[in-house]
């Protein structure tokens, strides 16, 4: 159908880390689970305030479950990389 809009979904997460180096650590440990992603679906990262590393999920034409299921794998693999980084 012409001119019709795409579902469309997101979420922004905003981790508070207790330093820079450990944010560049989280980064640098959950980029490689980034790729391939789900087609329609972007994900991007970047460290703010020295100590946050923002991650912003946008899903174009995807189910919700889809999205509720790449923000729970995000922060799984940043809580267990932050908790090895504090080891």
């Amino acid at each position: 159908m012409p001119g019709r809009r795409l579902p469309r979904c997101g979420a922004q997460i905003v981790l508070c880390l207790q330093s820079s180096r450990e944010a560049q650590v989280v980064l640098e440990a959950i980029k490689p689970d980034n790729f391939p992603l789900p087609p329609g679906m972007d994900i991007s990262m970047e460290i703010t305030s020295g100590s946050r590393l923002k991650v912003s999920i946008s899903c174009v034409e995807c189910n919700i479950m889809r999205l509720v299921a790449t923000i729970d794998d995000v922060l799984e693999a940043a809580k267990l990389s932050s908790e090895v980084y504090q080891m």
